[in-house]
């Protein structure tokens, strides 16, 4: 439920987030000034997320004109620690603070990332949850006599990885590391990479009825370029499909929104839709986000289709990497500039890398920081046995097909 106060407009006037000075001997009180006027101006989901940033002034403000008088005590660690508090119940699953600097400017501290927090306190939570499925199937021989894959391909470039082909010779496969599938062939159109996209796209138009359908896997996925959604689905569609609304901010006010506008998937040239006897698994889990929580639900907007494993990271409003974004009301954006003195600006006191737009689902409902439910659970815990080449999601997305 949200705190309906949450919703009203600030009293405060905001001020650029980005200009604000921050300077001995508040320098403390200067970087909570402009984190808190850059999230009432440029963050996207105040309208849905249950944190009462007004409350959030009322507490912090004085705890960080403070902190700028105490002695021999760490301030920046103590600084480090209202940021985490502040921010621990934001929805935005893409949410980061990051290159926060100490008062001497000579120590950066690890990126806070509230989705992140969360998800290390759950159940299932290890050290490196982001297990490739493909890497253990492909060192120890996959066998669920007598299923297996044919027509292999695998393809790596730098730090992508991919798999394709086929399974019991009428299901096609296609597993990939991250969203970078459109870069990667068109800036590598000879790799070994495009090998593996052709075979997948040549036949998952399903021209024939060769094919029962498809299973693509997006398990441990970090997302990345939405634009492959329309290089995986464009095959399968002949007109736009909308899969969904996003909408981003018209202004500087916490509230201030442009109306909902439809997305869709692109069509190929030479798309065209299943047949009623074919049909798509998406295998996804709570480590799959961004455009990987955006496949999965697109996919779930066409007829015949199935989504087996655990509910998505919960991070699907579209998001831009890098610096601070003018041509969006809404957005990331840098923590005031640090000033020495009254001389010039030495950087910034951190980045804060935010959604600049919101996404809703076809059906109006609202995934952001919740995550995307499957059809058919399985989760991490019990998804997969390597020792024996197991793999529970995937045999049951197999088990589908007839």
């Amino acid at each position: 439920m949200l705190v309906a106060s949450a919703c009203e407009k600030t009293k405060y006037n905001p001020v650029a987030p980005g200009d604000y000075p921050i300077q001995n001997p508040h320098y403390y009180y200067d970087a909570f000034q402009a984190f808190w006027n850059g999230m009432n101006t440029r963050y996207i989901f105040w309208d849905y997320d249950p944190t009462n940033w007004d409350s959030v002034y009322t507490i912090y403000e004085p705890m960080f004109k403070q902190l700028d008088a105490l002695k021999n005590v760490n301030q920046s660690a103590i600084s480090y620690s209202y940021f985490i508090a502040m921010t621990s119940d934001l929805i935005d699953g893409h949410y980061l603070i990051s290159d926060i600097k100490d008062n001497n400017a000579d120590t950066n501290y690890d990126g806070i990332r509230p989705s992140l927090n969360r998800k290390k306190s759950g159940a299932f939570f290890n050290a490196n949850p982001r297990l490739y499925y493909t890497y253990f199937q492909d060192s120890v021989p996959y066998r669920l006599d007598p299923i297996w894959y044919e027509s292999k391909l695998i393809a790596s470039e730098d730090s992508f990885f991919a798999v394709t082909g086929t399974i019991n010779h009428n299901i096609l496969y296609l597993y990939f590391s991250s969203f970078n599938i459109t870069g990667n062939i068109n800036s590598n159109s000879d790799s070994a990479l495009n090998s593996v996209i052709t075979f997948y796209r040549d036949r998952f138009s399903f021209d024939s009825t060769q094919y029962n359908g498809a299973i693509i896997d997006v398990r441990g996925n970090p997302g990345g370029s939405i634009e492959d959604i329309d290089t995986l689905l464009g095959g399968i569609v002949n007109s736009p499909w909308q899969i969904g609304y996003t909408r981003s901010k018209s202004g500087n006010g916490r509230l201030d929104y442009t109306p909902w506008e439809p997305v869709y998937i692109s069509p190929s040239s030479s798309g065209k839709p299943l047949a009623s006897t074919q049909k798509i698994v998406v295998l996804a889990d709570d480590w799959s986000e961004s455009a990987a929580e955006q496949l999965t639900m697109a996919i779930k907007t066409i007829p015949n289709t199935t989504f087996i494993g655990d509910t998505t990271w919960g991070a699907n409003g579209p998001f831009l990497g890098g610096s601070t974004y003018t041509d969006f009301f809404g957005g990331s954006f840098n923590i005031g500039t640090i000033g020495e003195g009254t001389g010039e600006p030495a950087g910034t006191f951190g980045f804060v890398k935010t959604s600049y737009a919101m996404f809703k689902y076809l059906n109006g409902t609202f995934y952001e920081g919740k995550g995307f439910p499957p059809d058919m659970v399985v989760n991490r815990s019990g998804a997969r046995t390597y020792s024996r080449g197991q793999d529970s999601a995937l045999e049951k997305a197999i088990r589908l097909f007839p």
